[in-house]
C-alpha cells in the first residue's frame, strides 16, 4: 500500500552527495505524522552496503535486515509448538 492510500502526509527530498569523486543522488521520504520519520531511499543494487550516518557517524540500520531478521525469528519460533 502506497503512503497516499494510506493517507499519510510526506515531502519528497532529492540530495546529491559527492564522495570520492563520486556524484550520488538520495531519495528522502520525510514523513508527516505524530513523529516525524525519515526514510532514505536507495537503489537495489545498495542493499549489502552499510551506510554511515552523517550526524552520528555511525552504521545505520538497514530495515531490510531487520525483517529479514523477524522473520527468521517467527519461522523458528513457530516450529517450537
Amino acid at each position: 500500500m502506497s503512503l497516499d492510500e494510506q493517507m499519510l502526509f510526506y515531502d519528497v527530498e532529492r540530495k546529491e552527495v559527492r564522495k570520492n569523486g563520486e556524484s550520488r543522488v538520495y531519495t528522502h521520504v520525510h514523513l508527516k505524522d505524530q513523529f516525524p520519520v525519515e526514510l532514505t531511499l536507495y537503489a537495489a543494487k545498495m542493499v549489502s552496503h552499510t551506510f554511515t550516518s552523517s550526524i552520528t557517524g555511525k552504521p545505520i540500520e538497514n530495515i531490510s535486515q531487520r525483517i529479514e531478521f523477524h522473520k527468521r525469528t517467527t519461522i523458528s519460533t513457530s516450529c517450537r509448538s
